[in-house]
């Protein structure tokens, strides 16, 4: 497929990871393993070098907040897991895989340009004065460290949204020495997903978001097939977001 590419000069970008776990490493755990991880590193060695001359730029991973919370917290996509104790370790080997992965895509493909790409959101929370302004705004805020802070930060060795969801802080079961090093690389470029704009109304029944997301239908009748708002503006809105991170080279959308 790349070399079918190449000679219609057409550039293979290649996705290392788009959420194509083998079966054999789901049943062991999948990413909730440190193993997993780990055999993600063979894997980006192995293709980094053995395609690095014809491939110009490398995406670590697809939108690795979209399928930790997806797949590990909601049980929504595959694997169909639910719940913190799924989640939180599979968060965390996944930093690392991002990290670690990026380090060696860059070592073995010198000339190609190393990132990775993130699913990301435009957030606003539903009230905008009155008594409930202030408690909306917090929920949106930790609405935002889980889905756009949560893995970038990491990466540019910023560390985990710690002040924002403090249950993150379980993390340290996961822990090994040296892991925040492993987690860190400063990519060539980020890449940047976003589909849609959500609004957050603080809520005591969601536990750790004391928030919930207010559904498309309910509020507007401009929407996708799959239920999402559309607004177009949120594009805008992420860009300068994630163009605010200092080490943030280049943004690819």
């Amino acid at each position: 497929l790349i070399d079918a590419c190449l000679e219609r000069n057409i550039q293979p970008n290649i996705t290392i990871y788009h959420w194509d776990l083998p079966q054999a490493l789901e049943t062991q755990g999948g990413w909730t393993k440190r193993d997993t991880y780990l055999h993600f590193l063979d894997y980006v060695d192995f293709v980094t070098k053995e395609y690095a001359d014809k491939v110009p730029r490398w995406f670590i991973l697809n939108e690795p907040s979209a399928f930790t919370i997806l797949g590990y917290l909601l049980g929504i996509h595959a694997p169909g897991r639910k719940g913190l104790s799924n989640f939180l370790p599979a968060v965390y080997h996944v930093a690392l895989a991002q990290g670690e992965g990026g380090k060696i895509a860059k070592s073995n493909s010198p000339r190609s340009e190393v990132g990775t790409t993130f699913f990301t959101m435009h957030l606003e929370p539903f009230s905008k004065d009155g008594f409930w302004k202030e408690l909306d705004q917090k929920a949106t805020s930790r609405y935002d460290a889980l889905i756009n802070r949560l893995f970038i930060e990491p990466l540019l060795g910023l560390g985990f949204p710690y002040d924002t969801l403090p249950f993150l802080r379980r993390f340290q079961n996961y822990y090994q020495s040296g892991d925040e090093e492993k987690m860190t690389f400063i990519p060539d470029f980020i890449g940047i997903q976003n589909y849609t704009r959500e609004i957050v109304k603080s809520s005591i029944l969601i536990p750790y978001m004391w928030g919930r997301l207010m559904g498309a239908k309910s509020r507007t009748t401009q929407i996708t097939e799959m239920g999402w708002e559309i607004y177009p503006e949120g594009i805008y809105y992420v860009l300068k977001r994630f163009a605010k991170y200092d080490k943030v080279k280049k943004i690819y959308i």
